[in-house]
Formats: structure tokens, C-alpha cells, sequence
């Protein structure tokens, strides 16, 4: 699925369709803030150097711990101008701390423009804020919240490697992130594996705003220090109750793919969201039988929409159910 790139005055007409039709597309020459198309890092951080904001530890360094993924570690207070002078990174093992994936500040967002549209689509968007610096990387993962993403860059340059969500048997996942470590890769190695799973790649520069499509397989290396902002938006009924009530998985992920445009929900797809919400309303003793009658309603469903489901390393599977299991003891989801 090729990238297709647009200037600013296609924005409002080719958002529908690319929503439609699950296209990857990088829209131009769109102002961001204050009116500007693009600026540095550093007149970012004289501007907003006072604004306070969590930092926490850099996800690569979690990837080595895999379960800690599947919570996210945990965050400390901070100020965007000591984020940037790295006054932060010796709270953390990794000496690497970053904020990703974090709501945006308001006094960031008061001074955002407007993208062309985006309020007829959706009158409430959810923003977040990145930043890392160069040489960062995320774990490849989908978001498990199944909503539609722009990601603006603000200042810095990223890579971006979007893998559709039907090839997630192939990234052996734990819960929404892949156990792949692109970072140990060799170039070379990396472009085979991107081959084998059609993998689309984009580098983001300054004042790029980035669609990607709900559920999508992502992984984002840092060329330069820098920022970028998400617009996370329309999540409708049946993707709002498979996303806040169930365990995300590469199997759920593929299911609720099918949820996402509500016009052409077949009657048989219809049948297992029912059947979703049913055992999700039904008593249970504990939180982990409500986990473990779930998770196997998730694997018949899936069998009988793409087949027998596969895990293609060992152990996987019982890491992923461990790591859901201490969620459920720690209180997250299905405790009761």
C-alpha cells in the first residue's frame, strides 16, 4: 500500500476517502502552530520550555523487559525545556528519557490551527504529544485505543514503518507490541523483513502531517531530536467497547479491523460482536475466568473469520497470557 502525498488545500476532501479506504498519505504545507509551517527545536523549547509534562523511560529500553511493556512503565513530572537539556534522562536505568504517547499540554494545544475539516469528522479529537531524542526508537506495535491517527511533525525528522494488521503472526506479538527488536537489525535485514511484510516507510520532515489508518502496525526511529503531535479521532461504538474491554491481541486487532467502517458490518460479524458483549456481561467468579472465557471466545471468533491462529515462536503465547494475568492481579481489567 503505496504512500500517497498531498498538498494542504486536498486536506478536507481527501481525508474522507483515505479513511474509507485505509490509505497510508502525507499531507504538505499545512500550518501547525501559531501559523507557522515549521520550526526548530530550539525556538520550541524558548517558547514552551516552561510547560510541565510526564517523562518517562525510553520504551526500547522496556522492550527488554516484555512484560513491563504491556503497562508502559511508569512516569515522573517535568518541564519540556529540562526534557530537552536532558536534565531527566539520569532519573531512568536507560539514562534515555523521552515523552511519548502523553496528553498535550494545553497551553501547546490553545495555539495549535485548526486542521481543515477535522471538526466536521470529529468535534473532540484526543492529542498527544512525542519527543525523544536522535537515535530513539518505539517498539513496533498498533494503538489500542482504534482510532484514526494524524501525526503532525513539528520539528526534528522521524522514520515511520506502517505494516498492515494481517500480518501479525509474522511479528510475534505480546498484546499490542511486536517481541521483533528492529534496533538489533541490520539494514539489510531490516529491508527483507520490511519486503516480506509489505511494509510502507516514510520519512516525516518538519510541517508533514501523517495519516495512519486505525490498527496499523507502526515502528518510529528518531533521524533528529524532535517533536510531533497526534490527532486521534473517531472511534465509533462497537471499536470504543472492543478497545476499552478487552485485551488488545494481534487476533483482536484483526477481528476489530473489520469493525471500523459500521456501514458494512456483515450480519455474521455482527453475530460475534453480540456474542463479545454477552460473555463481556456475564458474572464471573474471578477476573481471570472472564480473561480466560474471553480470550478463548476471541480465538474461535478468529478462527472462523481467518483460520486456525498461529503463534510462530515459542512461548509467546504464554508470555502474553502471563503479562495479562499480572494486569489482572494488579487490578487492570476484568478484576473483580
Amino acid at each position: 500500500m503505496v504512500t500517497r502525498t498531498f498538498k494542504s488545500d486536498q486536506f478536507k476532501e481527501s481525508l474522507p476517502e483515505l479513511m474509507r479506504s485505509g490509505q497510508y498519505a502525507i499531507f504538505q504545507d499545512l500550518p501547525f502552530l501559531d501559523g507557522e509551517l515549521s520550526i526548530s527545536i530550539e525556538a520550541f523549547r524558548k517558547r514552551f520550555g516552561h510547560v510541565e509534562i510526564p517523562v518517562h523511560e525510553d520504551f526500547g529500553y522496556l522492550m527488554n523487559q516484555h512484560l513491563d511493556t504491556l503497562t508502559g512503565g511508569r512516569s515522573v513530572r517535568s518541564t519540556i525545556r529540562a526534557l530537552i537539556d536532558g536534565e531527566c534522562d539520569h532519573w531512568f536505568p536507560s539514562q534515555s528519557a523521552v515523552c511519548s504517547y502523553q496528553k498535550l499540554p494545553d497551553a501547546i494545544q490553545r495555539r495549535l490551527n485548526f486542521l481543515p475539516g477535522l471538526e466536521e469528522i470529529d468535534g473532540n479529537p484526543i492529542y498527544k504529544i512525542f519527543y525523544a531524542k536522535e537515535g530513539m526508537r518505539t517498539l513496533l506495535h498498533f494503538d489500542q485505543d482504534h482510532r484514526h491517527v494524524l501525526l503532525r511533525q513539528v520539528c526534528g525528522r522521524k522514520r515511520v514503518v506502517m505494516i498492515e494488521p494481517r500480518h501479525h503472526e509474522h511479528l510475534l506479538p505480546i498484546g499490542h507490541n511486536s517481541t521483533l527488536n528492529l534496533s538489533l537489525l541490520k539494514d539489510q535485514e531490516k529491508d527483507r523483513l520490511y519486503s516480506s511484510v509489505s511494509a510502507e516507510v516514510v520519512e516525516l520532515a518538519p510541517g508533514d502531517l501523517l495519516y495512519i489508518p486505525p490498527l496499523t502496525w507502526h515502528y518510529v526511529e528518531y533521524l533528529s531530536t524532535g517533536f510531533s503531535i497526534g490527532h486521534r479521532f473517531c472511534q465509533n461504538p462497537m471499536n470504543r467497547f472492543l478497545s476499552e474491554n478487552l485485551h488488545q491481541t494481534g487476533r483482536l486487532q484483526n477481528i476489530s479491523v473489520l469493525y471500523l467502517d459500521e456501514k458494512n458490518v456483515s450480519e455474521e460479524e455482527m453475530g460475534y460482536f453480540v456474542e463479545l458483549q454477552n460473555l463481556f456481561s456475564k458474572p464471573f467468579a474471578t477476573g481471570f475466568e472472564k480473561y480466560f472465557a474471553l480470550d478463548a471466545l476471541v480465538e474461535e471468533i478468529y478462527r472462523q473469520m481467518f483460520g486456525q491462529s498461529r503463534f510462530l515462536a515459542m512461548g509467546i503465547q504464554e508470555l502474553e497470557q502471563t503479562g495479562f494475568l499480572r494486569l489482572i492481579k494488579a487490578g487492570r481489567l476484568y478484576s473483580v
